[in-house]
């Protein structure tokens, strides 16, 4: 396999510290595959086979513990016959998604943009909240404008 970045794929050599930012902005965009174990042109380097066990905590750790709200369902990992970690993201549904040690701030909320991930903004974290609450603004200024005139 040729193993080359873009916007729905990242390379990384080895587990980084902000591997759950990274998780993040693809959860928070359309999804994506982080494979661990490729450097940044796309050589594999692979995973060591004693780092297997602690590769495989750290992801879960991060899934289960590191990001709210939960993404347990949408991500999963598993090795490849290179001996690289590959770790599939599907696009969230109850977005944002952020590190879980903050709230939705942009200190702790990302996206995908390109390849690269982006902090977001205090704006674009109200928006998304209110698209995956199906809340439309126009709709909620009209309908408290409409009820403001029954009286």
């Amino acid at each position: 396999m040729r193993y080359e970045e873009s916007d729905k794929v990242e390379l990384k050599r080895e587990i980084v510290k902000d591997l759950d930012k990274e998780i993040i902005a693809f959860l928070n965009a359309h999804g994506g595959t982080i494979y661990i174990g490729v450097d940044d042109y796309g050589n594999v380097v692979g995973i060591p086979h004693d780092s297997k066990d602690i590769y495989d905590q750290k992801i879960s750790s991060i899934v289960t513990e590191g990001i709210k709200p939960s993404a347990k369902q949408l991500v999963s990992f598993r090795y490849d016959n290179d001996n690289v970690l590959v770790i599939h993201i599907n696009e969230g549904i109850k977005k944002p998604y952020y590190v879980a040690s903050t709230i939705p701030r942009p200190s702790g909320t990302y996206i995908r943009v390109g390849r690269s991930k982006q902090q977001l903004t205090d704006e674009e974290i109200l928006f998304m909240l209110m698209d995956s609450m199906k809340i439309s603004f126009e709709k909620e200024i009209t309908e408290t404008h409409l009820n403001s005139l029954q009286y």
